[in-house]
């Protein structure tokens, strides 16, 4: 009985001896597979973007292995060729600080490539004149509507284009209306004043136009009225 146990003792020790080598193989196997492919080029992803006056844009290192796999997450160091234009932070993050042009570089081990950034103004309101002047006589027919064009005077992109409350000086006060069409510049600002009941005089308002991002949202005309 002694020999029986000593003859199953050592086959368990074959069988564990046989286990630990298989998951050992099965470790290096696994090893050898998520061993990442030699790097032959590398990209900036994009390699051109436009970025806001103060905003970040996040930029990625592409690596291709000699098959043109693509890879993203190789060590990557990142620079910046005009400092005072934009920065790059060690993810790939790149702020502009000024407005101008920017070359970002990455390199990889012996591989670099760079990409342009370009740091643009924010968006802001334009008018093509800042004042209207109405004229007509008082209790007489309303003048000809006037009208003025509207822009985005900066960079990027606004949405959100209305029209404010419009503010009137002394005097009277819902003798001019303002219009717009459409909620994105360009656009036209259309002015219509009206005689109404008004006396002779000059009569002043603004008309606040607003838009979302615009850094000089509300921006105002300036409008005057003057009945003979």
């Amino acid at each position: 009985m002694a020999g029986a146990s000593r003859d199953s003792n050592s086959v368990i020790s074959v069988r564990r001896l046989l286990l630990g080598a298989l998951i050992a193989g099965v470790a290096c196997t696994d090893q050898r597979l998520i061993t990442p492919p030699p790097v032959v080029s590398l990209a900036v992803s994009p390699d051109s973007t436009i970025v806001l006056l103060g905003d970040s844009v996040f930029l990625q290192a592409v690596a291709r292995d000699q098959s043109g796999h693509a890879f993203i997450g190789a060590p990557t160091a990142w620079s910046t060729s005009n400092p005072a234009v934009a920065t790059v932070s060690g993810t790939g993050v790149a702020k502009g600080l000024t407005l101008g042009r920017d070359t970002i570089t990455a390199a990889s081990g012996a591989l670099t490539a760079t990409g342009v950034l370009d740091v643009v103004p924010r968006p802001a309101i334009g008018f093509s004149t800042d004042s209207v002047g109405f004229s007509a006589t008082a209790s007489g027919p309303n003048p000809a509507p006037d009208t003025v064009g509207v822009t985005n005077a900066g960079g990027g992109s606004f949405a959100g284009l209305a029209v404010g409350t419009i503010g009137y000086g002394p005097g009277a006060s819902g003798w001019l209306s303002a219009t717009l069409t459409r909620t994105t510049a360009p656009d036209t600002l259309v002015l219509t004043a009206q005689t109404g009941s008004l006396g002779a005089g000059t009569y002043s308002a603004t008309v606040p136009v607003t838009a979302v991002n615009a850094t000089n949202s509300p921006h105002t005309v300036k409008v005057t009225f003057t009945l003979n």
